[in-house]
């Protein structure tokens, strides 16, 4: 046991980031039949413990005391842990291309924060014990074969599996002024498990699977013949949530740049030929340039889109110029060139 006589006692324990990344690449040609193998494993596990007295599980054989004039504050806080596995097989054979895989990702990290067994707290003003993680698990693998007979198979599995506990330990005793707050939380358990087959033969074959296992253990708890008074409340708590971890998506427009006729949205997801509507949204429109102004983009309206990068889009169509259209059929779609009255249509 230990004794502490202090004005208050704040204790941290923080991993802003716990990552393990696995890549497999194989590829395999024969003449008859070409085979091929590839396995990618990727596993974070760890601990982040916050803690005062004996270690999860263990019993005392005498009491630690903490005599406080102001608060306690344990935390412990594990900001991401990441599990990212990736495999990319291939095989092929004049006869026969046998592909496949085993790609497995697991995120079974531990965060605690806690009071042990028969811990002392005297007249502190607050108490504040709060564990807190976001676990994630990645799994792909694309598998390609060729020949007269084309199988693909494998499975690829995203597992999370974490614990976080927020706790006050057995036989404590604990005496406050003020707020008792024990909280756990997971802030995010997410697994994301993705199979491709690719092949061509006469025979073609293959199931790939991809399997996704979230089973997070959320626990804020009170121990066993613990005793807790307070002039204010106890709040216990705990929560499992699935709070976003990717950049926060939106259809605004984040910038434009005339000399290269791009817009900026981000992540846009748009394939070459997808239509947009343009809004102002109450803003001055877009002004069009090639050097001097040629006007501005007309709210409300349909454009046609051209893919610059993930990122950014030009406005307009792709074609073949050396399509010949009939620019007085008002009810044509086709895009090309009318060269006898010098339209373009697109």
């Amino acid at each position: 046991g230990a004794n502490v006589t202090a004005t208050s006692l704040t204790m941290q324990a923080t991993a802003t980031e716990m990552r393990a990344r696995a890549d497999s690449n194989v590829f395999g040609i024969g003449i008859l039949g070409g085979g091929a193998g590839a396995s990618a494993s990727a596993v974070v596990s760890g601990s982040v413990n916050a803690q005062v007295g004996p270690a999860d599980g263990a019993g005392a054989s005498q009491n630690t005391t903490l005599t406080l004039s102001s608060g306690l504050s344990l935390t412990a806080t594990n900001t991401k842990s990441l599990a990212d596995a990736d495999a990319i097989v291939g095989a092929g054979g004049v006869f026969a291309g046998l592909a496949g895989f085993n790609v497995t990702a697991t995120a079974s990290n531990s965060t605690k924060a806690y009071l042990g067994a028969s811990v002392v707290v005297t007249d502190a003003s607050s108490v504040a014990i709060i564990a807190s993680a976001a676990n994630l698990a990645s799994a792909t693998a694309s598998a390609g074969s060729g020949g007269f007979v084309a199988k693909q198979s494998g499975i690829s599995t995203a597992t999370t599996s974490p614990t976080i506990k927020a706790f006050i330990g057995s036989s404590s005793n604990i005496t406050a002024r003020g707020l008792i707050n024990v909280k756990a939380e997971s802030v995010a358990a997410e697994g994301d498990a993705k199979s491709e087959a690719y092949g061509g033969g006469a025979v073609q074959a293959g199931a790939p699977k991809a399997v996704v296992n979230t089973n997070p253990t959320v626990l804020a708890f009170l121990g066993a013949n613990s005793q807790v008074t307070t002039d204010g409340s106890v709040v216990i708590r705990a929560e499992s949530r699935s709070d976003g971890t990717g950049q926060q998506l939106s259809d605004f427009i984040q910038s434009t740049n005339v000399s290269a006729d791009t817009i900026e949205l981000q992540q846009h997801g748009l394939s070459d030929g997808d239509t947009v509507t343009y809004d102002p949204n109450g803003n001055s429109a877009i002004v069009m340039s090639n050097g001097t102004a040629l006007g501005t983009l007309a709210g409300d309206r349909e454009y046609a889109v051209i893919v610059d990068t993930e990122n950014r889009v030009l406005l307009g169509r792709t074609f073949n110029a050396g399509t010949v259209i009939d620019s007085t059929n008002l009810f044509s779609s086709v895009a090309g060139v009318d060269p006898g009255t010098e339209v373009i249509r697109f």
